[in-house]
């Protein structure tokens, strides 16, 4: 489904761009964060574009 951390990035920009109500922007990006962390396990830190794509994911939850 998802082959690369752009591949995350563009599933959240689309729902953090959609008309969905908030509660439901905040499941999808949580989902798409417990999925990139299971792809990519310990290499999160290793590799930096998926470190990046994490965190702006979950900056958008904040948001």
């Amino acid at each position: 489904m998802y082959q690369t951390p752009k591949d995350f990035m563009e599933s959240a920009r689309l729902v953090n761009n959609s008309t969905f109500p908030k509660k439901e922007k905040i499941r999808h990006c949580r989902e798409l964060l417990r999925h990139m962390q299971s792809q990519y396990k310990d290499q999160l830190k290793l590799n930096n574009e998926a470190s990046q794509v994490y965190h702006t994911i979950l900056s958008m939850i904040k948001n």
